[in-house]
């Protein structure tokens, strides 16, 4: 069985899928995409910040997230260090 690293340390963060890795967060970030989309980060393992300012400007793959910045920059994130899915300061998620 592959191992998988959790971000959170709680076993349920990452669950294996078809015999692939599949990170939980993905499902939160596309999740976020479909349910009134506000700004959003993305917080890897590593501590890098990436900011999602727009649906149109993300691609969530099978293990990947894309990202396009306001400077046409592309960043691409392998699912397995997504840390954390938060809102961007100043946005206001509805619940």
């Amino acid at each position: 069985r592959p191992e998988c690293v959790y971000s959170s340390g709680n076993p349920l963060d990452c669950q294996t899928k078809l015999g692939n890795l599949h990170p939980m967060n993905l499902d939160r970030i596309r999740e976020r995409l479909s349910n009134g989309f506000h700004p959003f980060v993305l917080e890897t393992s590593g501590g890098k910040r990436v900011p999602v300012l727009h649906p149109d400007f993300v691609i969530v793959g099978k293990g990947v997230v894309v990202v396009m910045g306001e400077d046409d920059s592309i960043t691409t994130l392998d699912g397995l260090h997504i840390a954390s899915v938060e809102d961007a300061l100043g946005s206001k998620r509805r619940k």
